[in-house]
C-alpha cells in the first residue's frame, strides 16, 4: 500500500480559486449573455476580459476583471460591508491598464460575488499607504449591475467625462460665438422617480432659433434645482432673464445678480471677472420653476453660460487641434 504522500494533492485554495472564476464565468454568460475569457496565462492582476452583447450584436465594448475567492479576502468594514485590500502592484497595474477594470471577489460562506470598478474614484489609499475597496449591499454581482457593468464598458468614469465633454464641445461653441443656449425642462413634481421632459434651444444674435434635442428623463429623487446643474458640468444654469416667473411668493423672490452675457470668450477682450471678484458672484444665481400647471408641472426655463470647465476645454481642444505631436521618450 502506499501512503497519502507519494500522491500530488489539490490545496484547498485552488478549489476555492476555481470556484469563484467559474461562478463568475456562468453569471457573464448565462445572466448577463455576454462574451467571457479567462486569461490563464501569465496573470498579473488580470483574470478574464468580458465582452458585451447588445441586442446580439458584439461591438468591441470590453472590460477586465481581477476575481478573487474565499472569505479571507473580505474584511468587515467599520461602515458596514467589506473591505477588499489588493496589492499595491497590482493597483499599479490597473490604473494603467488599457482596459477599465473591475475586481469581483466571491465570498465563499455567503456564496454572494461583489464586484466594482477599481477606478480613482473607488480606490482608497490607507494610512499605511496600501490601498483599499470598499464592497456592500450595492456592489453585488447581480442582473440589477448590468446597466452598471455595460456603462463600464465604455470606458472608465474619466474617459466618459472626457467623451461627454467632446461630443458637446458644438455646444460650447455656439456660447462662445455668441449664441445663447436655452434649457427648458418639464418636471412632473409628483412623481417620485424625476420624471420629466427636457429640450434645449439655440439662439442666434439675431434671434434665430435652432432646436438641438429634446429627451424625456427619469432623473430619481434629487430635486431639479440640482439634477439639471448636474447634467451639464461643463455650464451654469441661470434664469432665462426673457421668461417672467410666477408670483414671489410661490417661487421665491429673485436673486438681485448682475446678468453676465459671456459674448466671445476665446478672445483676449473677453470679459472675465477682475482681480478678487468670484465669477460665480457675478454669473450664478439660484434657479427654480417660472411656472406650474395645475400642481403637476413644474416648468423650467434656464440659459447655460460656460463655467471654467467649459473654457478650459474650449482651450484644450484649441491646443490639440492646434499643435504638434509631441515626440516623448519613455516617461519614467
Amino acid at each position: 500500500m502506499s501512503s497519502d504522500d507519494q500522491w500530488p494533492s489539490r490545496q484547498a485554495t485552488a478549489t476555492t480559486a476555481a470556484v469563484g472564476v467559474t461562478k463568475t464565468q456562468l453569471f457573464f454568460q448565462e445572466t448577463a449573455k455576454w462574451l467571457f475569457r479567462e486569461q490563464p496565462l501569465e496573470d498579473y492582476g488580470i483574470d478574464a476580459h468580458v465582452e458585451t452583447v447588445e441586442s446580439g450584436n458584439v461591438k468591441g465594448r470590453l472590460f477586465a476583471l481581477q476575481i478573487k475567492s474565499g472569505d479571507s479576502w473580505l474584511r468587515p468594514s467599520a461602515t458596514g460591508g467589506w473591505n477588499f485590500y489588493p496589492e499595491k502592484k497590482h493597483v499599479t497595474y490597473w490604473q494603467n491598464h488599457s482596459l477599465p477594470v473591475a475586481i469581483v471577489v466571491w465570498h465563499e460562506s455567503s456564496d454572494t460575488l461583489y464586484f466594482r470598478e477599481a477606478s480613482p474614484h473607488t480606490l482608497e489609499e490607507t494610512g499605511s499607504g496600501g490601498w483599499r475597496l470598499h464592497l456592500g449591499d450595492d456592489d453585488l454581482l447581480a442582473k440589477s449591475a448590468l446597466p452598471t457593468l455595460t456603462r463600464l464598458s465604455m470606458g472608465t468614469t474619466y474617459d466618459l467625462r472626457l467623451r461627454e465633454l467632446r461630443l458637446l464641445l458644438p455646444w460650447m461653441q455656439r456660447i462662445a460665438q455668441g449664441q445663447r443656449l436655452i434649457l427648458e425642462a418639464d418636471e412632473w413634481v409628483n412623481k417620485t422617480w424625476g420624471k420629466g421632459n427636457l429640450e434645449i434651444t439655440a439662439i442666434a444674435e439675431d434671434g434665430t432659433k435652432h432646436p438641438l434635442g429634446k429627451w424625456g428623463v427619469a432623473l430619481g429623487s434629487e430635486p431639479y434645482e440640482t439634477a439639471l446643474p448636474a447634467l451639464f458640468g461643463w455650464a451654469d444654469l441661470v434664469m432665462n432673464p426673457d421668461v417672467e416667473c410666477d408670483s414671489e411668493e410661490e417661487y421665491g423672490a429673485d436673486t438681485d445678480w448682475e446678468s453676465v452675457h459671456w459674448t466671445d470668450l476665446m478672445t483676449p477682450d473677453a470679459e472675465w471677472p477682475t482681480e478678487g471678484e468670484d465669477e460665480t458672484d457675478r454669473d450664478h444665481e439660484a434657479i427654480r420653476p417660472y411656472a406650474n400647471s395645475i400642481n403637476e408641472i413644474d416648468h423650467w426655463s434656464l440659459e447655460l453660460r460656460l463655467n471654467k470647465i467649459g473654457r478650459a476645454f474650449l482651450l484644450l481642444d484649441e491646443y490639440a487641434r492646434q499643435g504638434q505631436q509631441l515626440q516623448l521618450g519613455r516617461v519614467s
